[in-house]
């Protein structure tokens, strides 16, 4: 047990290892905290109706929801509302009480439907279903046979359902749990320890046994943490929670076959969480064993994560419900094997979705367990870190002596570089392929309309206007006639129906027509050509989506350049290069300057394949119509103390996003070099830059201020219109550059 508990102390008791676990807990409990589960119901109001209708007798509770709702409805209701501050919360709350309430009513007939189903296979005439529909009616009776004849009463859904259901949870546990079984393996290995550890064979059994014992700790730890905060939370946000109840008295959970009570499924939810989990931190325990080179296990979990959630749509869209069901996303959520009943067909016979659920995680769970021991304790196994590949027997190459050639090898091809390059560009494809090229609506029509008018304004346009404008008016004056007509019966109802049709197209573009006036009135009072606007708006931060989509591709850029950059500089540090490239001062300076290039060529190749997807994307759908005109041409950018043509206004933001990008990558080499442990400095640069970029997606804006999200928007910066917060931030941006760099050369100059 020593070694068990001197691995404990390696990873949770240290300080890294707890700040991690300490600032994904936060995280957790800030995100649950301002969740809504319902747009129209406030969380109070959620809290208020629960507990009201758990008190109500049966008999009032089926007729309460529609008494409150024809009183509200007719006038009747002389006291204030129930539950709500406004009708419109109160009626939407009312509505989902009364599909809990009937779900609770309807139970013994759907228990009812479930066994006459499975009788009446037993008689002839119904007998001409395949032989699996009959066994599977009939398994489904027998289980569902115990529950016959129990009464359900109201239970307060949204505590359980909230403490139950979080993807988020899900995603920082196995977070933590990478960082802390990476932890086991990767400092040891980078230092060279597994050498000394693995002298003996009972040496090499007791340390993986360790290890794997961490492991399973570790996922039991982390599932009281966050699950039991999440419990609390929801106790707290919805209100107590019956935990003698039946399981299927929760929303949702009728279809469920479980012979339980609230409680006890609690407890079957934290043991296969703690059993998931453990099985996944043993799969990154083995890639972290089998790999040679820290990227490799980072490129293994994507690689895995990818697949399961290939495998998970392409099982529920084909039909092949096998590959929806025998994977690890399935495994994680827990809550799908228990809240449905549903049977997998194994060659003719029913097999519960249940019972594949356990099997998998005990048959992944012995499998993984004995890879790992196999692994560790094997002759062959990789102590070390590769330093590179092995060039083949008697092949006979020029050596290179250039630093950058070898800086640049060590990047692309012994760090796996390109294999993120390349995912990187494979995830752009994807995410622009499934756009639309087209515009449609009312900006189809504008399009035309300012494509017709655009540059200054002279009297040819402004007669165009004039015209549409006077066609519009015609079209609505004999759309007025013929319902005149028709009320006098003078026209038939076809007869009005095709002018309404014929009216209808030609009023179509009217609402772009409108926008297209103002855009011309502005034009007149300012002296502006006019300039088509959709694809700048869309790319300066005030289209559809506004500052989402630059904070999407901030956090791909930021993901990118911390997996690239980190295994490549503190990866050199714990193999104990650095000792051999510092022995002289000038070998550490050329060193540094090299590895600095080698930083500003990856942040220039992810910048492009970032950025530059999107402004194809804009100019095939939008066009950059009247470039080369004046930024004050469009109303929305008027008025701003960048004046000048557009595509200065374009550099401007996308040089900003650049210079972010290249002090992302020296805070990325100085904390590297730091910390000299890549899974350390992995994560505390995705703490400290990814992570509020996700807060900001998720809707957290508190973030920005704290973070440097404005930066890597830029539009977040020039939007407010402030000539003092551009220049402020342009010199920070400028100072954590130049106190990166200045760190960079003054600890790489002492430690040679």
């Amino acid at each position: 047990m020593r070694g068990f508990f001197r691995e404990i102390q390696k990873t949770l008791l240290r300080l890294p290892g707890m700040g991690v676990i300490f600032a994904a807990l936060l995280l957790n409990v800030c995100l649950l905290s301002t969740k809504v589960p319902y747009e129209m119901i406030e969380t109070d109001a959620l809290k208020k109706a629960n507990a009201y209708m758990s008190v109500l007798p049966r008999g009032k509770l089926w007729e309460f929801p529609d008494r409150y709702e024809k009183a509200l409805e007719t006038g009747g209701w002389n006291r204030g509302l129930l539950f709500s501050e406004n009708m419109d919360s109160e009626y939407f709350l009312i509505q989902e009480m009364k599909r809990r309430i009937l779900q609770i009513k309807g139970y013994p007939e759907y228990l009812r439907n479930i066994q006459e189903r499975a009788g009446q296979q037993e008689i002839s005439i119904f007998q001409d279903t395949s032989e699996y529909t009959r066994r599977n009616l009939q398994a489904a009776a027998r289980a569902f046979a115990p529950l016959i004849g129990r009464q359900l009463s109201f239970v307060n859904s949204d505590t359980f359902l909230n403490a139950t259901e979080s993807a988020v949870t899900d995603v920082l546990v196995l977070g933590v749990l990478f960082y802390l079984m990476v932890s086991m393996v990767v400092y040891e290995k980078e230092h060279g320890l597994f050498q000394i550890l693995r002298a003996t064979a009972d040496g090499r059994g007791a340390l993986i046994r360790a290890k794997l014992l961490a492991g399973a700790f570790s996922g039991i730890l982390l599932t009281l943490l966050f699950w039991g905060v999440n419990l609390v939370i929801a106790v707290w946000r919805y209100g107590a929670l019956n935990l003698s109840a039946p399981l299927q008295a929760v929303y949702g959970y009728d279809g469920s076959c479980l012979n339980m009570s609230i409680g006890q499924y609690l407890a079957l939810f934290f043991l296969s969480k703690i059993a998931v989990y453990t099985v996944l931190g043993f799969l990154v325990l083995l890639l972290g064993i089998k790999a040679r080179n820290t990227m490799k296990i980072y490129i293994g979990i994507f690689l895995a994560a990818g697949i399961s959630m290939t495998c998970y749509a392409a099982g529920a869209y084909s039909g092949i419900h096998i590959l929806h069901y025998m994977n690890l996303q399935f495994l994680v959520e827990v809550v799908s094997a228990y809240r449905f009943y549903f049977n997998l067909n194994f060659f003719g016979y029913p097999v519960p979705i249940i019972w594949l659920f356990w099997g998998s995680i005990i048959c992944m769970g012995g499998v993984l367990w004995f890879l790992n021991w196999r692994v560790f304790t094997g002759k062959h196994f990789a102590a070390d870190i590769k330093r590179g590949w092995k060039r083949r027997e008697g092949k006979q190459r020029r050596p290179n002596v250039s630093l950058f050639s070898h800086e640049l090898y060590k990047f692309l091809i012994s760090g796996h570089g390109w294999v993120i390059l390349c995912l990187l560009v494979v995830l752009q494809g994807w995410m622009y392929v499934q756009k639309s090229t087209r515009v449609y609506g009312d900006e189809y029509y504008y399009k035309q309309y300012m494509e017709r008018m655009a540059g200054r304004l002279d009297q040819e346009k402004v007669r165009f206007l004039w015209e549409e404008q006077k066609n519009f008016k015609e079209s609505e004056k004999l759309l007025e006639k013929k319902q005149k007509e028709y009320e006098k019966k003078k026209i038939s109802e076809a007869e009005l129906n095709a002018v309404m049709q014929l009216v209808s197209r030609k009023l179509e573009p009217k609402a772009a027509f409108q926008r297209v006036l103002s855009r011309a009135e502005f034009a007149e009072r300012h002296g502006t050509p006019m300039v088509y606007e959709g694809g700048y708006l869309e790319l300066f931060g005030y289209g559809s989506s506004g500052e989402q989509e630059d904070m999407q591709q901030a956090g791909m850029m930021v993901a990118a350049l911390i997996l690239l950059l980190v295994p490549y500089c503190a990866g050199e540090y714990s193999q104990g290069m650095m000792k051999l490239v510092g022995t002289q001062y000038y070998g550490r300076r050329r060193t540094l300057w090299v590895k600095g290039i080698i930083g500003l060529l990856a942040c220039i190749v992810v910048c492009l394949i970032v950025y530059v997807p999107k402004l194809i994307y804009i100019g095939e759908v939008y066009g950059y119509a009247g470039i080369l005109e004046n930024a004050a041409a469009i109303p929305l950018l008027a008025n701003g103390f960048l004046d000048g043509p557009l595509w200065a206004y374009l550099l401007t933001v996308y040089g900003l996003r650049f210079l972010a990008a290249a002090v992302t990558a020296a805070l990325i080499l100085a904390v590297s070099v730091n910390r000299k442990n890549t899974a350390q400095a992995v994560s505390l640069m995705m703490a400290a830059l990814a992570l509020p970029l996700g807060l900001h997606i998720l809707g957290i804006r508190l973030a920005d201020y704290i973070s440097l999200n404005m930066f890597y928007s830029v539009n977040q910066m020039l939007n407010q219109r402030t000539p003092g917060l551009l220049i402020l931030g342009i010199c920070m941006l400028l100072l954590l550059l130049e106190g990166a760099a200045l760190y960079l050369a003054e600890t790489m100059g002492r430690e040679g």
